[in-house]
């Protein structure tokens, strides 16, 4: 384990502590605090905590509301009934049925070592290592539109952003086609996942209607090559973030983005597995 990799487990365990904090409280920490105590920006933190840990941050706050009322049923003597209300749930019924679904067994069976505590989740995991490059990127002024659906269905966003774009400017003058994912496809519902279209353009996008015109994130980035489906880039983005980690890079608080470097026409004449795309993730020194 690297001095890089080391570091970010102290800062997921103290995720973990704010996490514990607030559920004693009865309270959830938002974005914005589980970011700031792992130092880094909320553009990455979910990513990164779920590399890292294993789980996603949902997955971690009910594990520990679960502790919570278990520690109450040990240490306070509380019965079933009142350890649930301590844990946040709304009935006995339901932190039973989390309980069990958590460790497979019932509130009047349990015993404490069922339940991982919260720094057996940190078992920090290496990534595959792949073609890192350090690129300036100079500034890129973009039009874009944000898709709300499947992942599996994103065309349908670039579709209708090139169809608003091609009848105000022509279908040439799109110069290139880009994507800030705003969600990670694995870690929400396809109803609510959430992707930036964009697409280069050679003239002004103002005043077209749905349309948002903004700069790419430019400067320092570490970019990774993919070759292959658009279907695995979220795994790609995976291996990304594993490299700039143990390389001991620091994220800026700016988005990832994708530079789809093949144009794939609508008759198919890309295959799915010959794409390239680079994957870029705003960088700067070392941690």
């Amino acid at each position: 384990m690297t001095s890089s990799t080391t570091d970010y487990g102290v800062r997921m365990a103290r995720v973990a502590a704010l996490i514990e904090d607030c559920l004693e409280n009865q309270t959830v920490p938002d974005l914005k605090a589980l970011a700031g105590a792992a130092a880094l920006s909320p553009f990455h933190f979910h990513r990164v905590y779920r590399l890292l840990t294993g789980e996603r941050v949902a997955q971690t706050v009910r594990r520990l509301r679960l502790a919570v009322g278990v520690r109450s049923m040990e240490e306070e003597g509380a019965s079933v009934t009142a350890a649930a209300q301590r844990a946040g749930y709304s009935s006995s019924q339901s932190f039973g049925r989390a309980l069990k679904a958590e460790t497979g067994v019932t509130a009047t069976q349990f015993d404490r070592g069922d339940l991982p505590a919260a720094s057996d989740a940190l078992d920090l995991r290496p990534g595959r290592r792949h073609g890192l490059e350090l690129v300036s990127l100079q500034p890129m002024r973009v039009a874009a539109r944000t898709y709300v659906g499947p992942y599996e269905a994103l065309n349908r966003g670039y579709a209708a952003l090139f169809e608003t774009l091609s009848s105000a400017i022509g279908p040439d003058g799109v110069l290139g086609v880009f994507g800030i994912p705003i969600d990670d496809p694995r870690d929400v519902e396809p109803s609510e996942h959430r992707f930036e279209c964009c697409m280069a353009l050679g003239r002004s996008a103002a005043g077209l209607t749905g349309v948002a015109e903004r700069v790419l994130p430019h400067d320092l980035h570490a970019v990774l090559r993919h070759n292959g489906s658009y279907a695995s880039l979220p795994g790609a983005v995976d291996d990304l973030y594993l490299a700039i980690i143990e390389d001991g890079l620091a994220f800026r608080d700016e988005p990832t983005h994708v530079h789809y470097v093949d144009q794939p026409r609508s008759d198919g004449g890309v295959d799915a597995e010959d794409h390239i795309s680079d994957i870029r993730v705003p960088v700067a020194g070392c941690v």
